[in-house]
């Protein structure tokens, strides 16, 4: 079962799930390195580094952070494929809130 809560709201987090499910690219399971030892219950992730990249990329923030929610829907799925059943997303910290309002905006 596919469930979501925090700080975003878990509508928001449920939708994301569901979403990505639906429409990320798929694993390998033929991979072995993909089934290869236990499976872990519980994964938790610091997205990091998505304006950085933006600007390395693309010149810009806004695309780094989009992209980031882009990978971030196909992890989701990858997920949901394995049987992880706990999945944590730190993807906004409270020094967000210090930036440019229009990027703050789009993140949301």
């Amino acid at each position: 079962a596919i469930r979501g809560v925090g700080a975003a709201g878990g509508g928001w987090a449920l939708l994301a799930a569901f979403r990505a499910a639906a429409n990320s690219p798929k694993l390998d399971m033929r991979d072995p390195c993909v089934l290869e030892g236990p499976m872990p219950r519980h994964v938790a992730v610091i997205m990091d580094g998505n304006r950085r990249y933006g600007r390395q990329h693309f010149g810009d923030a806004l695309s780094g952070h989009r992209a980031g929610g882009n990978k971030l829907h196909d992890f989701i799925s990858w997920c949901v494929e394995l049987g992880i059943q706990v999945l944590t997303v730190f993807a906004f910290s409270t020094e967000n809130w210090k930036r440019d309002e229009a990027e703050v905006n789009a993140m949301m």
